[in-house]
C-alpha cells in the first residue's frame, strides 16, 4: 500500500489531511516527469498526447518518490466527480435548452400568426410548420449555437485548451481520411443490420425504431436545402466539437477508455431514438480512437461529413431503381473494403485498455455524479418515449 501523504490520506496517522502548501513550489519538468504527469497510470496503450496533465487532479505525482494508489481518496475522487459533473451536466443542458427554446419559440411565432389572422386553425399552424422550412430552420439554428455554446462552456468549467482541436497529428492526412470513411461506411452497414434486428422485435410491441422524420411533410425547395446543409456540414461540425471535442475530452481525465464509450454513449442517446443510437454509439467510437489517435476532431468530422452525406445521396437516389442498384453495389464494394480496413486499423491501433487503478476511477466515480447519471437517465427516457410513441 502506498505510504505517501495523498488526497484524503492523513500524515503520521494525525487524522489531519495533508497541507498541499508544501507542494506549492513546481517541480522542474524534466521529460521523466512530463511524461509520468501523462501518463500517471504506467498505460502504454493510451495516446498520452491527448491526455491532460493529472497533476491538475493529484498535485503529489511532481513528488518522485509518489505512487498512485489503487483505490483514490476523498479529494482526488471529488476532483474527478467534478469532470464527469461538467460533461453530464453540459449534455443534459445542451438537450433542455434546445427542447425548451424550440417549444418558446414555436408557441411565440404560432402567436404571432395567430394575432396577424385569427381565423387561421392550431391545425393549420402546426401543418405551416411541418410542411415549411421554418422547422428545419429553427432545428438548424438551435443545434448549432447550444453544441458550440455548451462546448465552449464545458471546456472553460473544466479548464481545458481547445487548441489541439483542429490540429491533427500523427501524419493524418487524405489517405488515412479515405480509409477512415470506408471503415464508417462498414460500420454504417452493420447498425442498420442491428436497427433491422431490433425493428422485428419492437414491432412484436407495436413500437418503431425509426426516428421521428421532420423531413416527411417538408416539400419547400428551401427546406430541403437547409436540411441538406445542416444535415452534411452543420451538424457533423457542431456535434463534433460538443461531443468529440468538449464531452470525451472532459471525461478522460483518468481513463481514454471510459471516455471514448460515455462519449459515444451520450452522442448515440442525444439523437433521441433506437436506431440512430445504434448507428452513433457505433460510429461514436472508432471517431472517438481516430481523435485520440491523431490529438483532434477533424478526424472525427470527416467520417461524420461522409456518412451524413452518403445517406442523404442514397435516401435521393431511392426513388430511381436502376441507379439505386448500382449505387448498391458500390455500397457493398465499399463496405467490404472498409471492413479490411478496420481490420488493419485495430490491429495496428487497439482501443485502450483499462489499468486496475484507472477501473475504480472511471464509471465506478462517475456513478456517483448527480450529472453524470441524470442525463444518461433523461435521454435514455426520452429515447424510450420516442420509441414507444412512434
Amino acid at each position: 500500500m502506498n505510504q505517501n501523504p495523498g488526497y484524503g490520506q492523513s500524515a503520521a496517522g494525525s487524522g489531519q489531511f495533508t497541507d498541499t502548501s508544501a507542494f506549492s513550489q513546481p517541480a522542474e519538468l524534466t521529460p521523466e516527469l512530463q511524461q509520468r504527469l501523462k501518463d500517471p497510470f504506467d498505460n502504454p496503450t493510451e495516446y498520452h498526447k491527448y491526455s491532460d496533465d493529472y497533476s491538475k487532479v493529484l498535485p503529489w505525482l511532481k513528488l518522485p518518490e509518489y505512487k498512485i494508489p489503487f483505490e483514490p481518496a476523498r479529494t482526488e475522487k471529488q476532483m474527478l466527480k467534478r469532470s464527469y459533473s461538467i460533461g453530464g451536466a453540459c449534455v443534459l443542458l445542451n438537450f433542455l435548452s434546445v427542447s425548451i427554446a424550440a417549444v418558446i419559440l414555436m408557441l411565440a411565432i404560432g402567436a404571432v400568426i395567430k394575432a396577424i389572422n385569427p381565423s387561421v386553425s392550431f391545425d393549420d399552424i402546426e401543418n405551416y410548420f411541418t410542411s415549411s422550412s421554418l422547422m428545419v430552420s429553427l432545428n438548424m439554428l438551435l443545434y448549432l449555437l447550444a453544441n458550440v455554446l455548451f462546448a465552449k462552456v464545458g471546456l472553460k468549467w473544466a479548464k481545458l485548451s481547445s487548441q489541439p482541436m483542429l490540429k491533427p497529428e500523427n501524419g493524418f492526412n487524405w489517405k488515412y481520411a479515405f480509409q477512415y470513411c470506408l471503415i464508417g461506411l462498414f460500420l454504417w452497414i452493420i447498425s442498420v443490420v442491428l436497427a433491422t434486428g431490433v425493428e422485428y422485435i419492437l414491432d412484436a410491441l407495436e413500437w418503431s425504431v425509426s426516428p421521428p422524420d421532420i423531413e416527411e411533410d417538408l416539400n419547400t425547395p428551401l427546406g430541403i436545402v437547409i436540411t441538406t446543409v445542416y444535415s452534411c456540414i452543420i451538424a457533423p461540425i457542431t456535434e463534433e466539437i460538443f461531443y468529440r471535442g468538449m464531452v470525451m475530452k472532459v471525461l478522460s481525465k483518468s481513463s481514454q477508455r471510459f471516455a471514448i464509450f460515455a462519449s459515444a454513449m451520450f452522442f448515440g442517446l442525444g439523437h433521441g431514438n433506437v436506431a440512430q443510437f445504434i448507428l452513433a454509439f457505433l460510429l461514436g467510437i472508432f471517431m472517438a480512437h481516430i481523435d485520440l489517435k491523431h490529438n483532434s476532431i477533424l478526424p472525427s468530422i470527416i467520417v461524420h461529413m461522409f456518412i451524413n452525406t452518403f445517406v442523404t445521396i442514397t435516401n435521393a437516389l431511392s426513388d430511381n431503381a436502376a441507379i439505386s442498384g448500382i449505387w448498391f453495389l458500390a455500397i457493398i464494394v465499399g463496405a467490404i473494403i472498409g471492413f479490411v480496413l478496420l481490420i488493419v486499423f485495430r490491429r495496428n491501433d487497439k482501443l485502450p485498455a483499462t489499468t486496475p487503478a484507472q477501473t475504480r476511477r472511471g464509471f465506478a466515480v462517475a456513478k456517483n455524479s448527480v450529472a453524470f447519471i441524470a442525463s444518461v437517465i433523461v435521454l435514455s427516457v426520452v429515447m424510450v418515449i420516442n420509441t414507444i410513441a412512434s
